[in-house]
């Protein structure tokens, strides 16, 4: 699995306590920082299963997945266990914010009407990250790994609806 770095550059604050950080590349200093950090993330996700059908169902979605290309949607790269009814994946932790839902209607098309019989089937907006800084700048992470299973595209369609009506609230 690639590492997805972040590199800060630590400067004293300019009200003389504690320190300030610019996330690279980007920084409007020229001065030289107090020290750089380089930091990576893994996020490790547990499921347990109590029905045996559903566990292999997720273990082959999960297969087919580290396969799958996407144009505009990034998946996390990751690496997983399973046994005994239960999953355990580890993969690279995407830090950014949230998609705006403006954001996310223009990736209708790649996650509801593709073509194919699987897809991320889990459009609540939380399950979407837009990378802020570094090498993913900009690109959109579908986060949610066990969203990703075989759902025709009429029944994605209406799952686009009911979630949709969620993306505003508490935003």
């Amino acid at each position: 699995m690639d590492k997805i770095s972040w590199t800060g550059a630590y400067y004293k604050h300019s009200e003389g306590i504690g320190e300030y950080v610019y996330w690279e590349p980007w920084s409007p200093r020229e001065d030289p920082p107090l020290y750089k950090t380089t930091t990576h993330f893994t996020l490790t996700k547990t499921i347990q299963y109590d029905n045996k059908e559903i566990f292999h169902r997720d273990v082959e979605n999960l297969e087919r997945l580290q396969e799958e290309k996407f144009s505009c949607i990034k998946v996390p790269q990751f690496t997983f266990e399973a046994s005994d009814n239960i999953i355990v994946y580890n993969c690279q932790f995407v830090k950014g914010r949230v998609v705006k839902p403006s954001k996310l209607e223009k990736l209708y098309k790649e996650l509801v009407l593709r073509d194919s019989e699987y897809s991320f089937c889990d459009y609540t907006i939380d399950n979407f990250i837009k990378v802020w800084t570094g090498e993913y700048e900009g690109r959109v992470f579908a986060i949610d790994l066990n969203s990703y299973k075989k759902e025709p595209v009429e029944n994605r369609k209406i799952l686009w609806e009911r979630y949709k009506k969620g993306w505003n609230k508490n935003k």
